[in-house]
């Protein structure tokens, strides 16, 4: 460690040492101080912020140029550089993406509001706010609205922020405002996130004119039902509306799905007994493409409704990991790819959680690895695009008798990056079902991945 690396790593341990003691002596101190302590947090995490995107600015500059020197398109240069930035933040590629081209904007073309964060008085969300709102206008134009809002971070909120630039930057220049407007019309899209308590939220970009009118229906439906004695809420309401829309399914009606049950492997378990422990488990199940379902509900779903599929997932007992059978092809089987989905359930990236859309070879087909589970991974189209940059290294290690326990990801910059291979507790591996010989396919839910 030298040079810059290791000036920065003594200013983070002193720091780090000097808020713990802060930290140590909020207990007991007046409302004041507490106050004047949080502002003063606030401004050091501001201009941390700001440094942290100088700091990415200069990777991006220091690592196009030694792709470049190598043969690497920027394209594929941009898409490891965001990577790395995700993977040193704990965050996602994508979000990395959007700290890389921030911090190319606040360096080139908004220098007052990165002196603002410099100085304390505004943070990330402030310069995200400068940069959407002034995205289509010139240089000269998007120096115009830096000079006049950047000194005044400290005056308005992100969201009063937004307003204001907006409105100017249409003053400068309508055209390229109605431009830009068409633009983002074309990125009209719906995402749907997992949430906590086996909720999900999902969201629509869409024109606000399509947006108003969409609402518009579901609240006159809501209060309708609602001005009829309906005793649900308005929010109920409205989102019950949604979903019988868009799936044409009533509140009561269970929705065509599939349930995941993971089982110990080394029995011959049939039917029958998948059924038993299904019905027996204290442990969830796994909702494909969601996340883990409290046992109680999934029996629920399981017995109300033919539309809903049971599938039984084989796990080492001991280590916890989803295992399954070899395969040879270069491409994995669609059953190995579907396993690798349900070991997996998002993005082995660090930090990525994006969707898997792809059935990745840790170690790449093209260079000895073989099609096998143990040699595989879930990966989002990002990542597995990055994975192939000059100097971007995967490994998997695998337990004495095979099962893969993580992958080691090491970047350009020679960092690595553990990725323990998710695991899951087998549903009552200790309760005593003995294994069976599969009965005839009586129940069209349950199905096998070896």
């Amino acid at each position: 460690m030298d040079g810059m690396d290791q000036t920065a790593h003594e200013v983070v341990i002193q720091l780090r040492e000097r808020l713990r003691e802060l930290g140590e002596r909020c207990s007991g101190s007046p409302p004041g101080e507490l106050v004047n302590l949080i502002r003063g947090l606030e401004a050091l995490a501001n201009t941390a912020a700001a440094v942290q995107l100088d700091a990415v600015r200069e990777l991006t500059v220091a690592q196009r140029a030694l792709d470049a020197e190598a043969g690497v398109d920027q394209e594929a240069s941009d898409r490891a550089i965001a990577s790395m930035i995700g993977l040193a933040r704990r965050q996602s590629p994508h979000r990395g993406a959007r700290d890389r081209n921030l911090a190319a904007v606040l360096r080139d073309e908004l220098p007052r509001t990165r002196e603002a964060m410099l100085a304390g008085r505004g943070g990330r969300h402030h310069a995200e706010t400068m940069a959407r709102h002034t995205v289509f206008l010139s240089r000269e134009d998007r120096g115009r609205v830096d000079e006049e809002l950047g000194p005044r971070l400290d005056e308005l909120s992100p969201r009063a922020l937004g307003k204001r630039a907006c409105a100017r930057a249409y003053e400068l220049d309508p055209e390229a405002h109605v431009r830009h407007a068409a633009l983002e019309h074309a990125q009209r899209r719906v995402s749907m996130q997992p949430q906590p308590d086996t909720m999900a939220l999902v969201s629509a970009y869409l024109p606000m004119t399509q947006a108003i009118a969409l609402w518009g229906v579901l609240d006159r439906e809501a209060r309708t039902l609602r001005a009829a004695g309906d005793e649900r809420s308005l929010d109920q309401l409205r989102a019950d509306a949604l979903v019988e829309r868009i799936t044409g399914l009533g509140r009561d009606e269970a929705p065509r799905i599939e349930l995941q049950l993971v089982m110990p492997a080394g029995g011959a378990f049939g039917a029958a007994a998948l059924r038993k422990v299904a019905g027996d488990s204290r442990s969830p199940a796994v909702l494909t493409g969601g996340g883990p379902l409290p046992a109680p509900m999934a029996r629920e779903l399981v017995r109300s409704s033919p539309e809903v599929r049971l599938r039984r997932l084989l796990a080492d007992p001991e280590g916890g990991t989803i295992v399954a059978r070899d395969a040879r092809s270069r491409r994995f089987s669609q059953a190995d790819r579907e396993l690798l989905l349900a070991r997996d359930q998002t993005c082995r990236t660090p930090w990525c959680d994006a969707p898997v859309r792809a059935a990745d070879h840790v170690v790449p087909w093209a260079r000895g690895g073989e099609t096998v589970v143990e040699n595989g991974q879930g990966l989002c189209q990002h990542c597995n695009n990055a994975k192939e940059h000059p100097g971007w290294d995967s490994k998997a290690s695998l337990s004495v008798d095979g099962v893969q326990q993580g992958v080691a990801v090491s970047t350009p910059t020679g960092h690595r990056y553990a990725s323990p291979t998710p695991r899951v507790r087998p549903a009552d591996a200790s309760s005593g079902v003995d294994p069976s010989p599969d009965p005839p396919a009586d129940h069209p839910r349950t199905q096998e991945v070896a």
